[in-house]
């Protein structure tokens, strides 16, 4: 009987270590923006202007959260969305000084004009829609001296040394453009 006992204790401890599964992690959904919505009774000759002007109202830039969770591909077609509607240099400026809450919300509005509106394989590529973004990080007191504005040349972009002279015609003077490192088999390597 006592053998039957202790036969019965190793199995139950057996069955009972037996593998767990662990519960299945889920991934929270991306985070999506979405811009003001156009209030019904306006007219069609000021839903652009409106849209303009109000097109960042629903977002929260204190929610550094937001860029963590973000689909990135969805904000940069939300920001090239608001560049296509017309945003002037004014209304960049605008939207710079509202994002610089935050370090990280300045970097990644820098992020998304830079890939929209300074990146040269882009269809909406504007430097005078861009200046405003620079000049909003230059006057940002996130960043020190040595770390507001700089660039990278690749093989995409060779003609750094036009951008350069473009940005100190604009003013600005303390420059850092460096040639990207890569491996010769990298497509952004200089060859």
């Amino acid at each position: 009987m006592k053998r039957l006992t202790i036969l019965l204790l190793a199995l139950c401890c057996a069955a009972s270590c037996g593998r767990r599964h662990a519960p299945a992690t889920e991934h929270p959904a991306p985070a999506l923006f979405r811009p003001a919505a156009l209030p019904s009774s306006l007219p069609a000759s000021e839903r652009a202007e409106y849209l303009r002007t109000h097109y960042w109202d629903t977002f929260d830039f204190a929610d550094t959260l937001f860029i963590a969770r973000a689909d990135t591909l969805h904000m940069l077609d939300a920001f090239a969305s608001y560049v296509a509607l017309g945003a002037d240099s004014v209304a960049m400026a605008d939207l710079v000084r509202r994002a610089s809450v935050s370090r990280p919300m300045l970097d990644y509005f820098g992020m998304l004009a830079e890939r929209v509106l300074h990146d040269p394989n882009s269809p909406l590529r504007d430097v005078e829609r861009y200046i405003p973004v620079l000049r909003g990080k230059l006057a940002s007191p996130w960043y020190d001296t040595l770390e507001r504005l700089g660039g990278t040349f690749t093989s995409r972009n060779k003609d750094f040394a036009a951008d350069a002279l473009a940005l100190a015609d604009y003013g600005f003077d303390k420059l850092s453009l460096e040639p990207v490192v890569l491996p010769e088999t990298h497509p952004l390597a200089l060859h």
